[in-house]
């Protein structure tokens, strides 16, 4: 999946979504979601690109906003893509590594993510 960082450069970019989604990502927990599928090209795909417009982390009942910097997840594992082939991508995003509370009680996503190919 890409997503470019600025819409108005896409050179070399496959989008697969263009629209904003919301996911709970406690909520799936041992369960998948699909965030989008297309037909695209075979050929060697070497970055997927999350783009993030925002985020919310609930702790002891109090919501929170999510420090995204840059507000893009960059994920270098790249994949081929052979003709004919349907390829699915499955990201497991740990999401007790992934958020990192401050010494001034602010959160900040420091994601990690897996990229599994099948």
């Amino acid at each position: 999946m890409t997503a470019e960082p600025d819409e108005t450069d896409s050179a070399g970019w496959t989008i697969i979504v263009n629209q904003s989604q919301r996911v709970d990502l406690l909520q799936l927990t041992n369960v998948s979601q699909v965030l989008g599928q297309k037909t695209v090209d075979a050929g060697r795909y070497n970055q997927i690109r999350l783009k993030i417009d925002s985020g919310t982390i609930t702790s002891n009942n109090t919501d929170s906003n999510l420090d995204i910097p840059s507000g893009v997840l960059r994920l270098n594992r790249g994949f081929v893509l052979e003709p004919d082939e349907t390829l699915q991508l499955t990201l497991d995003f740990n999401v007790e590594k992934s958020v990192i509370r401050t010494g001034s009680d602010q959160y900040r996503l420091k994601p990690v993510i897996s990229v599994i190919t099948g």
